[in-house]
């Protein structure tokens, strides 16, 4: 199980040579087998706190601890990110020439079988496009595609960016309840959203509100 607290952390960045603070003081203590939610407006900053607690980014100040670890430095970043982190990016980062079962198994850090492939194409209802190529995905499937992949590995820690904009609503019921059920496995999920269906699904909300 991964633990994750969050100690007083800030992000700022320079632009046009003043410093906007995105967010400030931020603390928190995120347990296993919970679904939260980061809650707020576009520009709210809540892509920038997932980054944070997901180890793409460094706080400027403050500190995050894994399992009571720092993971300050970058082979514990690495390690954690590798193994034990799974991230459904807005962008999804998809390799477009790949087909949608080489994209799964080259994210994976360990063989998984043609039929654990599949099935996790088919959780997601992409099973019949197999073959497809990442290039030709509408941006429902890539989102799809990005959640099958993220999960594949069994993270202990999934870390979501706005999974369900651009899906009708009987596919956003599905990923969340495919959430759902991955979190109950014992995960720490956290996902930014401003959908009110991620919102009631969640067991907590942060809000998020933009820096004046």
């Amino acid at each position: 199980m991964t633990n994750i607290v969050a100690h007083k952390i800030s992000k700022s960045y320079a632009v046009n040579g003043n410093q906007l603070t995105v967010i400030d003081d931020f603390s928190y203590e995120f347990t296993d087998g919970t679904m939260y939610c980061i809650w707020g407006k576009s520009g709210s900053g809540k892509s920038t706190l997932l980054k944070m607690l997901g180890l793409l980014t460094e706080p400027t100040t403050g500190a995050i601890t894994y399992n009571a670890q720092p993971v300050s430095n970058s082979k514990a970043r690495s390690d954690y990110l590798k193994n034990q982190i799974g991230w459904v990016l807005q962008n999804n980062n998809l390799i477009d020439n790949l087909s949608l079962i080489d994209n799964l198994k080259i994210a994976s850090p360990s063989n998984h079988s043609q039929r654990e492939i599949e099935s996790a194409l088919d959780n997601v209802g992409l099973l019949a496009s197999i073959d497809k190529k990442g290039k030709h995905l509408s941006g429902g499937e890539a989102q799809r595609l990005a959640f099958a992949r993220a999960t594949l590995k069994n993270p202990r820690v999934l870390i979501i960016d706005e999974f369900t904009s651009g899906l009708d609503a009987d596919l956003e019921n599905r990923l969340i309840a495919l959430t759902r059920e991955y979190t109950s496995s014992g995960a720490t999920t956290l996902i930014a959203s401003h959908s009110p269906a991620v919102h009631a699904a969640a067991d907590h909300i942060l809000e998020v509100t933009p820096r004046a």
